[in-house]
This record gives structure tokens, sequence and C-alpha cells, in this order.
């Protein structure tokens, strides 16, 4: 009786969690959805804006909220929803950033070359790591290509626990006399606060280029 009470109590614990993981996954396909719609109706409003300085601002939203998007998609997709691999995230940003790109702007190429180690990071530092990187090729497109076209490579590595992430361009680098320190964009305080979250720690080089770095400690718990 005992053996027969402990196996019902077990398996009506295993249909709770196999319940509540669907009711998760659920929800992070509404998301996604929800997001799929406000991405719609930023494009709407890039395609009908007769202003460039609109049209910019409205892409770099579209493009922060699809970022976000694929994170939602990634969790859906999986069988653990508590960690997501950001080799694969990565990737998918990549590809979705390019058909951005081209939705906007057909003369503009942005080759990306990826080094990538197979890390799995919990959902809370895939959000920040995944707007960080956004944030970056997004400059790089604006402001490092002149033509608004060339060469992103990212690198992301793991030693020790220790997450290492790289973003270079093969752009026209930063001014000589450009104080990262004093200048005051949107994206570089958006990044300022992303790192901060990851309580990470970042830096720019210019050289044959622009080069990021960022390393945090991976969340385990």
């Amino acid at each position: 009786r005992n053996i027969t009470d402990e196996w019902e109590r077990r398996q009506q614990l295993q249909d709770v969690i196999k319940e509540r993981e669907m009711l998760v996954k659920e929800t992070h396909h509404r998301i996604k959805n929800n997001l799929a719609t406000i991405t719609g109706l930023l494009e709407l409003h890039i395609m009908k804006s007769d202003s460039e300085e609109v049209r910019d601002a409205l892409s770099e939203s579209m493009n922060r909220v699809q970022s976000i998007g694929s994170i939602h998609e990634k969790l859906y997709e999986t069988e653990g929803l508590a960690s997501i691999r950001i080799d694969n995230y990565i990737e998918a940003l990549t590809d979705q950033f390019c058909s951005s790109v081209a939705t906007l702007d057909d003369t503009a190429t942005i080759n990306f070359e990826l080094e990538l180690s197979p890390i799995s990071l919990k959902t809370r530092q895939v959000v920040p790591l995944g707007l960080v990187i956004n944030e970056l090729i997004t400059n790089a497109h604006k402001h490092a290509f002149d033509d608004g076209s060339g060469t992103v490579k990212i690198l992301c590595s793991e030693q020790d626990e220790q997450i290492t992430l790289q973003v270079r361009d093969n752009g026209k680098g930063l001014p000589d006399d450009l104080d990262i320190q004093e200048m005051n964009s949107l994206g570089l305080k958006l990044i300022e606060t992303l790192a901060q979250q990851l309580e990470a720690e970042f830096s720019f080089e210019s050289n044959n280029g622009t080069t990021f770095t960022m390393s945090f400690a991976k969340q385990t718990i």
C-alpha cells in the first residue's frame, strides 16, 4: 500500500511539473508573438516615414524588440527552460539582423564571422548579452562603415566559468580624440547599463577597426 501511494504521489508530481512546463512554454510563445506584432507595427511606421532620422530610430527599436523576441523563441523551442545555448542564439540574432538591414537598405551588406563556444547561460544573462550584441552590430552598421557594408567578427568563449565576448569590426575605427567615457549616446548608455546588469567589465579599442571586449562570471544558480 505504501509503495503504491508513493508511486501515485510521484506520478502526480511529474504531471504537475509537465503541466507547468507547458504553461511556461505557452507564455514564452505568446510573448514572442506579441513582440512580433510590435515589430510589425514598427516596420510599418518605418516604411511610411519620410524622415531618415525617424526611420533609423524606429529601426534600432525594432532590432531591440527582435533581439528579445528571439530569446523567447529559443526558450519555447528548448527542452530546458532555465538556460539557452548562446552560440545558437547569436547565430539567429545575426541572421535576423542581416534580414532587417536588407529590408531597409538593399545596398548594405554586413558579413558576420562567428567563433562561438557551445555555452549555455541562464535566461537572465542572455537577455542583456543579446541586447549588448545588438547595440554593437547596429553601431558598426551605422558608424564603422562609410557605405554601410563591412565585416563584424563575434567571438564568445568560456574559461573557468568566466564568459568573454568580443565584437570586432573592420571599419574606420574610433576618432583619435574620442573619449568613450564622455560619449552621451543612447547606445553607449544602454551598453553600460546592460554591462552593470551582468556585473561585467568592458572596454573599447580602436585598431584597424573597433574592438569591444566584455567579461563576466557565468551564473550557475
